[in-house]
């Protein structure tokens, strides 16, 4: 934890006034757990962090009706 909060001070020392984005983004790498996966050959990495509160308030979104599997063929 001590070296996360290190790494974050110095980053944002050295980077302070960037304004590109991706450069940021990159920046967080270092110092933010990232969950990473394969999508058509790509590797994509996203903050851990920020899908797990998109995974919560989706679920908490979802309708009683959305939680039910829904059939594969209708009875008769």
């Amino acid at each position: 934890m001590f070296l996360q909060q290190l790494c974050q001070l110095c980053l944002r020392n050295a980077l302070d006034g960037m304004a590109d984005p991706f450069t940021l983004r990159a920046a967080e790498l270092f110092f933010r757990p990232q969950n990473a996966t394969v999508h058509e050959g790509l590797l994509l990495l996203a903050d851990a962090e920020v899908l797990e509160q998109r995974f919560v308030e989706r679920a908490r979104d979802r309708t009683p009706a959305d939680r039910r599997p829904t059939p594969r063929w209708e009875p008769r």
